[in-house]
């Protein structure tokens, strides 16, 4: 099917071709200037002995840890500053939370119109109730602040 003498030219071809590969490959990593040495982020040894033996003195002496710059606010382009003049706009604060959306106010509307509330009328009450009455912690007092007249 093969002629014998062509699958050994092209066998040796082949060798020879993954033999030089490699040979150079290897060269390169042997003669590269980088070494293999972990890096070390200290000026000298002295740097080092001084880390490992717990000498503060010279630690603050002689190595300082670089400072990053704060992060500055986002600021946003209005519409209108884009068409006439540059006008800047910090971000908008997050709309607070309201109390009937947290777990111990839909408990307290929950109560509330198992009482026979309205549940929107429920959530308005929960929202006034503890938006002036922050300090109720369960829903017993919740209900005794809620029925008082």
């Amino acid at each position: 099917m093969y002629d014998p003498v062509s699958v050994d030219i092209l066998t040796q071809v082949l060798t020879i071709f993954f033999a030089t590969v490699f040979t150079v490959a290897f060269l390169i990593g042997v003669t590269s200037k980088e070494s293999s040495s972990p890096v070390s982020y200290f000026e000298d040894e002295q740097d080092t002995y001084a880390i490992l033996s717990g000498d503060e003195e010279y630690l603050a002496a002689h190595v300082t840890l670089k400072e990053e710059p704060l992060p500055q606010p986002k600021v946003r382009i209005s519409n209108r500053a884009m068409s006439s003049r540059l006008v800047l706009r910090e971000e908008p604060k997050p709309k607070p939370i309201r109390p009937s959306k947290t777990d111990f106010g839909s408990q307290c509307s929950s109560a509330l119109a198992g009482l026979g509330c309205k549940k929107s009328e429920a959530n308005k009450a929960v929202d006034e109730i503890l938006s002036n009455n922050p300090n109720i912690n369960d829903v017993e007092t919740f209900i005794q602040e809620a029925f008082k007249v």
